[in-house]
């Protein structure tokens, strides 16, 4: 009977430590991390904004409640990332990722240890992976009961505030895109008509409304295309 190599072995022990895939400490930390300093880079977002204001049809509350929303994001990311750490930080990690996948690994996917490896990879099959969630339902279950429920408390909490704030920055993020995405157009525009209007003159800087009468129907195209709310008044 052939022996297993020292790889083998270890993979073959990947159930003894796991965590899911996403949903893991490491995973949801770095995400923490991400969101703030994404949030922290978006730096037009001032209360009277112009461009903010206009994104909104000239709707000042609108635009004020969309910056306040903003902001009760970023205090509520920087909260929960100072949670997770002070509660499962400080090499206490691996027990918010056990924890998590007791609870909710038979739905989620499940890494394991390889420690020949030295890091998470997935099962070699569904069978280990289902042994993976046995063995760390069973070892949290030698907690006492106080500790038990206290871990699954902090654990789920955690975890629905995360996925909470991420729809939440999501839609943020969207919101944000389509400023920028608007903004990209308008100056592209706005560039457009600089340059045609350069155009229609000459040297001299005289308009010579015969010469110049397929330029001239080109700049009135564009400024009719210009949205109203791009006028001053």
């Amino acid at each position: 009977m052939r022996q297993l190599t020292k790889a083998e072995q270890c993979r073959n022990l990947m159930y003894r430590k796991t965590m899911l895939s996403k949903l893991n400490y490491w995973e949801i930390s770095t995400q923490l991390d991400d969101m703030i300093e994404m949030c922290g880079n978006i730096k037009y977002l001032e209360q009277d904004d112009p461009e903010i204001i206009n994104a909104f049809d000239g709707n000042e509350d609108d635009a004020h409640e969309f910056i306040m929303a903003f902001s009760d994001l970023v205090y509520d990311l920087e909260n929960l990332s100072e949670q997770l750490t002070d509660i499962f930080g400080y090499g206490n990690e691996e027990n918010f990722n056990e924890t998590a996948v007791a609870l909710i690994g038979k739905y989620y996917e499940t890494l394991g240890f390889d420690s020949y490896r030295e890091d998470y990879f997935e099962f070699d099959s569904e069978y280990m992976e289902e042994v993976g969630v046995q063995k760390s339902r069973e070892r949290i279950m030698r907690k006492t009961k106080k500790q038990m429920l206290d871990d699954i408390g902090f654990t789920m909490a955690l975890i629905l505030q995360f996925t909470d704030l991420e729809y939440r920055y999501n839609s943020l993020e969207a919101t944000v895109g389509i400023f920028k995405d608007e903004n990209i157009k308008m100056l592209k525009l706005v560039k457009n008509i600089d340059d045609k209007y350069n155009e229609m003159f000459d040297k001299k800087g005289k308009l010579d409304k015969y010469s110049k009468a397929k330029e001239i129907r080109e700049f009135d195209k564009m400024i009719k295309d210009l949205p109203d709310k791009y006028w001053v008044e």
